[in-house]
């Protein structure tokens, strides 16, 4: 086979495995709001709140029917996707809110209602995590 051709193959198979790499980061996203959506609504019920008054839940439907449309992901393995990021995130919205407690539902980030849940909870973002392992597939 002559190199040119040799070269485009290799360049077309690079890139088909680079879809396939920013498919599986896609699906791994939405399985991951999709756990976060799954604890939140329960920390909010916990907390005796309508989950209805947090608009950002709603990102959650448009995941779930996003992820049945599509292909299955490829299998992510928890303990090399780091998740210290996100719980740093957590960890200081948290300690903003539990300064101020004041929300706004219906303009606030998923991220946001958790951290608003973990300091009304008393609890740590980690202690959460644990119970949505998906969480971790975000990376």
């Amino acid at each position: 086979m002559p190199r040119s051709r040799d070269r485009r193959l290799a360049r077309l198979a690079a890139r088909h495995v680079a879809a396939e790499t920013e498919i599986d980061h896609w699906r791994a996203t939405l399985e991951a709001r999709l756990a976060l959506c799954a604890v939140l609504r329960d920390m909010l019920a916990e907390l005796g709140i309508d989950p209805a008054r947090v608009r950002m839940l709603q990102v959650c439907d448009k995941a779930e029917a996003e992820l049945a449309a599509g292909p299955p992901a490829a299998p992510v393995h928890p303990e090399t996707a780091p998740t210290s990021e996100f719980e740093q995130q957590v960890e200081t919205l948290a300690r903003r809110y539990r300064a101020n407690p004041e929300i706004d539902f219906s303009h606030a980030s998923l991220i946001s209602v958790f951290a608003w849940c973990v300091a009304r909870l008393g609890a740590d973002a980690p202690q959460f995590l644990t119970a949505a392992t998906p969480l971790q597939k975000q990376r």
